[in-house]
């Protein structure tokens, strides 16, 4: 592979591949010798075409995008063609400071079961925080998570790993959060429209607190959510231009929060005097603590308060 220019990196993942088959060869009882080892050609083919019939390999090796088949292939066409090859752990040794060349995963070509295995493992234990890709932590923790539910380890590499998180899950800021069904993107979108029709109503600012307050029981059923920082990244990421986020509240416009003003505001459209539940109820952006405080603060209670 060397004299016909292929890249080191390339070459470490095939001597891995066939050293994995190897491995395999040995756990199934099919050879007991480092593929390797063998010289013989016809030998090899037989090795492989015993491992393609095991169905565990050939789903691993189908997972992988046929790189199994493809480097014990490669080895059976050396030797079928020339002399000796030098153990891989004397290549290994040769190349301690390369990395392998991992294929890239294209949505289309993933197995439809690994799409569903690591999502149902990214929906039932990454809801809250996410999935950080890059971060040993997190991906100890999934493999925990797939070998518990499914009985064996993931068959992809650490760097395929937060690939696949990545393609069945959706990314805001580092980490990966599971994707959402159409219940979901309605509960989203009901509370964006939320969000807006406040700022249309003239709110100066929403408070992230009070949507979660507001939402706290939907957000935990259908969308996993148990924390005001998940529900900022939520509504951060559905903001499209619309509103940022300052401090704890969300806004629309560069002069800040006014509470006061917001309160006074809302109150001036009752034509009657109304308890604090009927105040609130038009005022929910405001957290209610924040609401009470500011209520007696800075309003005249007599005029608006019965």
């Amino acid at each position: 592979m060397r004299q016909t220019g292929s890249a080191t990196g390339t070459i470490r993942s095939y001597v891995s591949a066939i050293g994995q088959s190897g491995k395999a060869a040995n756990e199934y009882g099919i050879c007991d010798t480092d593929l390797f080892l063998i010289e013989d050609a016809n030998k090899l083919q037989q090795i492989l075409e015993n491992l393609l019939k095991i169905s565990a390999f050939r789903d691993l090796n189908a997972q992988q995008h046929n790189r199994f088949r493809a480097a014990v292939s490669k080895l059976v066409a050396y030797r079928s063609s020339t002399g000796t090859i030098i153990a891989h752990t004397r290549l290994e040794e040769k190349l301690p400071e390369l990395k392998a060349v991992e294929p890239v995963i294209k949505p289309q070509s993933l197995p439809e079961e690994t799409r569903i295995r690591y999502a149902e493992v990214l929906s039932e234990h990454f809801g809250e925080d996410g999935y950080q890709t890059g971060r040993p932590i997190f991906r100890g923790r999934f493999k925990r998570f797939y070998a518990e539910k499914y009985g064996c380890a993931p068959a992809e590499t650490d760097d395929l790993i937060d690939e696949i998180m990545s393609m069945v899950g959706t990314k805001r800021d580092d980490r990966v959060f599971p994707k959402q069904d159409d219940r979901q993107n309605d509960l989203v979108m009901e509370i964006v429209s939320d969000i807006l029709s406040a700022f249309d109503s003239g709110a100066t600012a929403v408070y992230i607190e009070a949507v979660y307050d507001k939402y706290q029981q939907p957000l935990a059923d259908n969308l996993h959510i148990y924390n005001q920082d998940a529900l900022a990244s939520l509504l951060l990421a559905h903001a499209n231009g619309k509103y940022t986020q300052r401090y704890s509240f969300l806004t629309n416009n560069r002069s800040g929060a006014n509470a006061q003003e917001d309160l006074l505001r809302i109150m001036k459209t009752f034509h009657q005097p109304q308890d604090y539940t009927a105040i609130h109820e038009k005022a929910w952006f405001l957290p209610y603590e924040s609401f009470l405080y500011t209520l007696n603060q800075g309003v005249d209670q007599r005029k608006y308060l019965k």
